[in-house]
This record gives C-alpha cells, sequence and structure tokens, in this order.
C-alpha cells in the first residue's frame, strides 16, 4: 500500500544479527509507495545492506529532504539499497535534496546507495565520506544531477568538493555560511561558506529557504527548507 513517514528520528535499530544476513536496518519498503520527508536515519544496523533504508520488491520511494548519517552493515553493503525482485518486478526510487555521509561497513567498503534491477535518480544531494565509493549499480540505473559526492558522478551540474558541514547533534550536517546557518536554537556566522550552497538545480527552485538565499537551491538534506543556510 501507500506509506508516508515525516519527520522521524529513527536511531539504534539492528536487523539480522542472529542469521548472519539482513536487510533495512532503520526502514523496509516492500512493495510498497512509499514517500519520506525531513527523517533523520541513523546509527542503524543491517548484517548485509540497506543499513538506513531498504527499498525492495517492487516498490517506488520518494526520498526528500533526507538526513542518513553513520549507518553500519557488513561488506560492501551500503546506506540505501533500491533493489528490485528481479528484472521484471524492478524497483525505483526519486532522491532529492538528500545527505548520505559517514557510511562504514565492516570490510571498510560502505557505499551511499546500491542499486540492483531497480532505477534510482537524484538531484540537489550530497553523498559523503561513505568508505568504498558513493554509487554502486548491479542491474539497473542512476541518474545523478547537481550533486556532490566524494567521488564525483558523472552528470549535469555534479561536483566534488568538501561540502563544508558544520554543527553539532540535531543541527549537524548543516552547511556552513558566513550569512546565516541554523545551530538548532538561533542563527550563528561561520568565517567561511560551504560551496554546497547556491549549485542545486534551478528547476527545483529555492522551496522555502530563508532570505537571503542566492536564488538557486542549496544541496543536501536542508536545502530548499525554512532552515536551509543563507547566501547572499
Amino acid at each position: 500500500g501507500s506509506i508516508t513517514l515525516r519527520d522521524n528520528r529513527i536511531e539504534g535499530n539492528v536487523v539480522g544479527v542472529s542469521l548472519g544476513y539482513g536487510w533495512g536496518g532503520g526502514v523496509a519498503f516492500i512493495d510498497a509507495k512509499a514517500t519520506m520527508r525531513g527523517n533523520v536515519v541513523t546509527k542503524n544496523r543491517a548484517t548485509t545492506s540497506g543499513s538506513g533504508v531498504f527499498v525492495d520488491d517492487g516498490s517506488d520511494a520518494s526520498l526528500e529532504n533526507e538526513l542518513y548519517v553513520a549507518n553500519v552493515c557488513g561488506d560492501s553493503g551500503s546506506a540505501l539499497f533500491v533493489d528490485g525482485l528481479n528484472a521484471s518486478q524492478t524497483s525505483s526510487a526519486t532522491l532529492l535534496n538528500v545527505t548520505i555521509a559517514d557510511h562504514k561497513c565492516s570490510g571498510g567498503v560502505g557505499h551511499a546507495v546500491l542499486v540492483d534491477n531497480a532505477t534510482v535518480t537524484v538531484r540537489n544531494a550530497i553523498f559523503w565520506n561513505n568508505g568504498g565509493g558513493e554509487v554502486h549499480v548491479g542491474n539497473g540505473s542512476l541518474q545523478a544531477t547537481y550533486t556532490n559526492s566524494q567521488k564525483k558522478l558523472p552528470g549535469a551540474g555534479n561536483i566534488s568538493v568538501n561540502p563544508g558541514f558544520a554543527g553539532s547533534g540535531d543541527a549537524a550536517y548543516r552547511l556552513r555560511s558566513s550569512v546565516g546557518r541554523w545551530d538548532g536554537s538561533k542563527w550563528v556566522k561561520d568565517a567561511s561558506s560551504s560551496p554546497c550552497l547556491d549549485v542545486g538545480d534551478s528547476s527545483t527552485g529555492v522551496g522555502s529557504e530563508p532570505t537571503p538565499n542566492g536564488g538557486r537551491a542549496n544541496l543536501g538534506a536542508f536545502g530548499r527548507t525554512p532552515t536551509a543556510s543563507k547566501s547572499n
């Protein structure tokens, strides 16, 4: 059926330890029409893959303004795993303003996104410090545009620069700004600004970013939101 998850914190869940295999440490969608908005998925563990989120068996997921950080999996796993049942029953996911960072696996190889028998579209995202690379595609495809990743991805507007994360606690993974950054309770000014400000896809607009906002969306989980980092 249709499932919507908004503004949750999903933390510290584990799947598959006693079995020695398992997918979907934080969230698993099976044959679902899924929408996730504004969630933080962190410190979850899957013994195999999809330690943060698992989209499987013909599911179609829309992921927007999502923050997936510090999830843990087995060898060569991923924070987000989009997997179809087979070549005829594929899954799909659309990522808009998503941050996937600091994902590690037991073998030291952890992808931000793993794709198999699925189609994934990414815009305005940040994939950073994910161990073994940002994406891995088996059967299927991943198209990324206006996305910052440690290993630059092919596609229009894609970059590879240190995103300049700032903040701590629930305000972590914000973008530095000399004009104004939300620290969880107030606006603060940094000594320098992140290169991920104002480089999003112009067709997405700035959403509800506060002024001044440069007229173009920020990358990452907080772009196009009321607490996006400010810029001139």
